[in-house]
Order: structure tokens, then sequence, then C-alpha cells
């Protein structure tokens, strides 16, 4: 065999050898300034090589500064340099996926999160948390953190199933309140009429219809939302028979019933949490619509107007699962837009719904879907942004709000504060949670190049006396624009704990809760709380999370979003301090101290006093300090110097 082809570098470093990549042998390589691991990159020399030579030591890469401000990661943002540049109005962002591994809870089987993934963002915050407090156990928790699968430890039996009328109609009803306006591939009419005519049977008396299989989805997904005793179990059993029936199906040709009961499958999965199978359930969806050509606009439109209805709300639902798991998991697109197709079908509903509210929803949602797409494909899969990228997209998210219907902008239309508008309410939630997110995904890179590079600066301050820059103005208004969103959508979204029959799962306001307290808790490090209320926005995630308490995945992100406010309480505990030690050792210098003074800090008070002495806070020098009253220490100016105060003949001013 030829070994032409194969070359080992010997002194490949241990973040290589850990994730069995190949390394190029500098310090830092290659692949770990893309990961954003450049601590980590270092070589340690095994005993069979000691005679080869010394060990290599750990070096750091230095950062230059270059025509554009350059971030090595678009999370990490390890290699942000910091300091305003005025000649230039964008910001570049490139980078390579981290390739981060976290891990299911379950069996520990690796799971991959991208770039845009709400765990590769926690990481982000984590490394931010690790340089301000080290001490805090945040930033080891978010190296350790896995995705939550909430697998069920009961064991389902085929025992018959009794349903009352009563509970049907509930269990319907909760499936509508967490689909309407997002998910509602059925009118609900249809709904309720299939659950008031369908009766249990097992599996293997019925004839494995689609319908029925569909009805069992629908009963399962408002029995868990729903959440009462003996909910988990009876939806469990339900959705494995109707998992049944859809996999005999799999071998015949795609139809649309097929396409829907798939879809449901991976609804269902999402909201108990178990993204990673369904995942791959909405990728059977995908294909199948694909096969029966659900994404072309003019094999839709060659149907009856009430078959058109069925097979757009059919692909408006796997579009928004597909952008939103694919956004929260850093996954690849199963479903792209095109521009005439999209046009086509959001007119479609205005033209067949005959304009109705219901239109307007759907048509709004495909829109943010196109938006979100843009983001996921121009920024996160290229690991490119400009300020004039962003501008452009945030041209089109203006145009999307001034389309929205008016019943559907918070403060408003009607005033939701009935259960009997519930639905409306989550519709809402939806809407503009999933808008303000969108905003977040594009903005963010902004806050968390911000943060850093302050972080930098600060740790080049310890050893120079140089004036810390503030981040790029032209970058401010998406820092501004990032930590507003989170404030929105968290107001929108603590607005739903006042529904008594709230659905006590609902994955799309756990994602985007989670993802705008992540903001602002990259906030604090970037130090704007001093502009924001950082603290309060993150107290109202933890009340809405901690209210879906039957929610694995809610009360995970509530123990991650209380960690998170918990160190950056600790943070400015410290910054105060900190705050307080530098003006204390200055107001010493004038007044002295009562204090008993160590040999550290008598040592480096007498630096200071050095420091001191020469600044112009000292206008006169030690031997003038004596003699005549011309050369007597002036203690007014010293006074007023320090405390920004001017003095003239007339008294003070400020």
């Amino acid at each position: 065999m030829s070994m032409t082809g194969r070359t080992r570098c010997s002194q490949a470093c241990e973040e290589c050898k850990r994730r069995k990549e190949r390394c190029d042998g500098k310090f830092p390589c290659m692949l770990c300034v893309r990961r954003g691991r450049i601590e980590a990159c270092h070589y340690i020399q095994s005993q069979s090589q000691a005679h080869n030579g010394p060990r290599v030591q750990k070096r750091r890469r230095s950062t230059t500064v270059t025509t554009t401000t350059t971030i090595t990661n678009i999370h990490a943002a390890a290699a942000v340099v910091g300091g305003r540049d005025h000649s230039h109005d964008s910001v570049s962002v490139v980078s390579v996926a981290t390739r981060s591994t976290p891990h299911a809870a379950v069996g520990r089987q690796p799971v991959f999160t991208g770039e845009s993934g709400t765990l590769t963002f926690l990481r982000a915050v984590g490394s931010c948390v690790e340089d301000a407090v080290p001490s805090h156990t945040f930033a080891a928790g978010c190296r350790n953190q896995y995705l939550v699968e909430d697998m069920p430890p009961i064991q389902c039996s085929h025992a018959m199933l009794s349903i009352s009328d009563e509970d049907r109609n509930e269990l319907a009803h909760f499936y509508l309140s967490s689909t309407t306006g997002i998910f509602d591939m059925f009118d609900s009419g249809e709904v309720l009429e299939a659950v008031t005519c369908w009766d249990y049977s097992s599996v293997e008396e019925v004839t494995c219809s689609m319908g029925d299989a569909t009805t069992r989805l629908i009963l399962a997904i408002g029995a868990q939302g729903r959440g009462g005793v003996g909910d988990s179990e009876l939806g469990e059993q339900l959705f494995l028979d109707a998992q049944k029936m859809a996999m005999r199906h799999m071998l015949e040709p795609s139809t649309l019933p097929f396409v829907q009961v798939s879809t449901l499958l991976a609804l269902y999965l999402f909201f108990v949490c178990r993204r990673t199978v369904a995942y791959t359930h909405l990728g059977i969806a995908i294909r199948a619509a694909e096969n029966i050509g659900l994404h072309q606009f003019d094999v839709i439109s060659s149907l009856p107007e009430k078959d058109q209805l069925k097979n757009l709300r059919a692909w408006k639902c796997l579009r928004i699962l597909d952008l939103s798991s694919c956004a929260s998991l850093g996954r690849t697109l199963g479903t792209h837009s095109s521009a005439d197709g999209d046009f086509s079908m959001q007119a479609s509903f205005s033209r067949i719904e005959h304009g109705a509210l219901a239109a307007q929803i759907d048509s709004a949602g495909m829109q943010l879907c196109n938006i979100a797409e843009t983001i996921l494909v121009q920024v996160y899969e290229v690991d490119s942004l400009t300020t004039q990228l962003a501008y452009q997209i945030s041209q089109e998210l203006r145009a999307w709000t001034h389309h929205l219907p008016d019943i559907l902008v918070p403060g408003t239309g009607r005033e939701i504060d009935l259960d009997a508008n519930m639905p409306e309410a989550l519709c809402l939630n939806a809407l503009t949670g999933a808008y303000y997110w969108t905003i977040q995904l594009l903005t963010r890179p902004f806050l968390l190049a911000a943060v850093r590079s302050k972080q930098q600066q600060q740790q080049q301050q310890q050893n120079t006396a140089s004036v810390q820059s503030g981040p790029n103005p032209d970058h401010q208004p998406f820092i501004d624009a990032c930590i507003n969103s989170a404030f929105r959508c968290l107001d929108v979204t603590i607005k739903l704990t006042q529904y008594q029959s709230l659905p006590k799962r609902l994955f799309l306001a756990n994602n985007t809760t989670l993802a705008s307290a992540l903001v602002l808790g990259l906030a604090f490090f970037g130090d704007y709380d001093q502009h924001f209320p950082l603290e309060s926005g993150l107290h109202k995630a933890l009340i809405f999370l901690r209210h879906m308490e039957v929610d694995a995945q809610a009360q995970h992100y509530a123990t991650i979003v209380s960690d998170l406010l918990d160190a950056g309480k600790c943070y400015v505990e410290k910054r105060s301090k900190e705050k307080l030690e530098s003006r204390s050792v200055e107001v010493e210098m004038i007044f002295g101290s009562v204090h008993e003074k160590h040999e550290g800090r008598s040592s480096h008070e007498n630096h200071s006093k050095e420091e001191l002495s020469s600044s112009s806070l000292w206008s006169v020098a030690p031997d003038e300090h004596r003699g005549s009253s011309g050369g007597a220490f002036n203690t007014g100016d010293c006074i007023g110097a320090f405390c920004g105060w001017q003095f003239d003949g007339d008294g003070v001013s400020t």
C-alpha cells in the first residue's frame, strides 16, 4: 500500500487528538483557531519522544489589527480585535463550524449542533462567563451541556383505551390551542368532527387508514398539552399506535395523508422534547412532500381550491417546523424557498381564504420563514456577516411588520384576556416570538463580538493605562436591537402565564425564551446592565419556564437561566468591588487610611503613590510643598481635580 497519501503530524495538539482530526502541528493550529479553542491548543510530549527534544510549550495566538474587524468564530468570537475603526462600515465574520459534539442525555450518543444552534450559543456565553467570573460553575456546566431528550420510562400496553366524549373534545381543544395559526394543517371543524366520530380499536383490528392515525396523533398531542394525571401514558400509547400505522405505509407511494401523519409524528416528538428523533421524522415528511410536489406551486395550482388549501397548509407547517428545528439545532435546511413559488403561495392563501385573518397569518408565517432562511444561508452557512447585509435583511423584517395583521400586533385590537381567546394569544406569541428571535439570530454576532472585545481590552489594561474604547459605532444599533428584541420577546411570552388552560408543552415558546435569556445574560458581561434592566428580563424568563412544570425541556432551561442570572450578579458584584478598590486607593492618598496594611497592599499603595505623584493631580512638586505661600500645596485644587469640581471666585461649580 502506498503511504505517499498518508502523512502524520508528530506534534499534533491534544484537542485534535481527542477529536481524531488531522492537525497541522502549529500552535495554535488552524483547526483550533476555527473552533475558537485557542487556549486548549497545546502539545504534551509522550515518554517515548522525550529524547527527541524539549516539550513544546503552549503558545497563544496574537491578534493583530487588519483592514476589517475579524471574528474567528461566529459564536466563540475569540479573536475579535477591540477598538473602533471609523474607516470601515462593516464587520466580517469568517469561521468554520465548531464541530462541537454535544451529547443527548440518554445513552450519551453524539448529536451535532451547528453555529446557529442554541446549544452552541450557550457554550459561547459560557466562555464569556468563564473569562469574567472564572470561579463560577456556569462555565463548567456549559461545557458539559447536553441536549435534553425526555424518554418516557413507561412501557405502554395494548389494553383497550377508554376515552369519554368529554375527554376527546377537551384533548381536541388543547390540540387546536397548541397549533392554531402555526401548525394548523386542519380546520377546527374537521378536527372536532374527526374526534367525535372516532372510536378506539387496537392497531390489529383497524385497516391502518391514515385518517385513524391522524386522529390518534391529534389526541396524543392534546393529551401532552393538557398534562394531567395519566395524560402522558395516554398520549404515548396513542402515538405508538399511530406510528405503527404510518410505518406500514412507508413502502407505498407518498400521499398527502402520509405527509400529514409524518408531520404530526414529528410535531408530537418536538412537543415531548425528543428533538433527535423528531428531526428524523421531519426528514421523512419533507421527502414525502417533495415526492408529491408540495414544494412546487405549479403542481398545487392545478388542484381544486379545497385541495390547494390542504396542500398549502401542509407545506407551510413543514416549512415552519424545518426552519425552527434547523435553526435551534444548527442543522442543514430540508426545505428551501423559491421567489416565484413562495410569492404565489402567499397570494393563494388570500385568494382561497378570501382575505380572512387566517390567510394573513398563513402568509405572514411563510414570509418569516423566508427571512429566517436568508439569515441561516447567507450568515451562518458561509460564516460571514457585514453591516450592509444586516441592514439589507433588516429592511425585509421591517416590511414584514407592515403586513402583520393589526389583530396580532401587541397592544392593539381585542384585549386577549380570556381563555376563550387563548389560541389567538398563542398564535400572537408564536409569530412575534419568531420575529424577535429572527432579529436576535441576525444581530447576536455583533453583541458577542462586542463582549469579547471588551473582555480582551480589560485583560490588556491590567498592565497598561490605556483608555478602554467602546464597540464600533456602526455595530451599536445592531447590539441595541439584539438586547431590545430579547426584552420584547419576553414581554410577549410572560403574558401567557395568565391563562389557566395554557398547554403545558410549548416548545417554540421555550426555545425563544431561552434564546432571549441567553442574550440578556451575555449582555451582563458587556456592562450593558448599566443601560438595560437585564435582571428583570431574566426573571421574566424564569417565571415562564417554571410555569411549564410538566415540560422537562422547560425545567432544564429554567436551571440554565437561573445559573446565568447568578453568574451575572456575581460579575456585577465583582465589578463594583474592583471599582471601589480603585477609588479607595486614590482616596487614601488624600486622606490616609486607618486600616492595617499588609505587605502586598503596602507595595501596591507605594506604587500607586508614585503614579499619583507624577500625575496632574499633584500640580506642585514635593519639595515645593514647604516654604512660601506661593509654593504651598493647594488642597482645593487637589480635591477639585479628584471630584471634578471647578473653583472660581464666587464658589463651587460642577
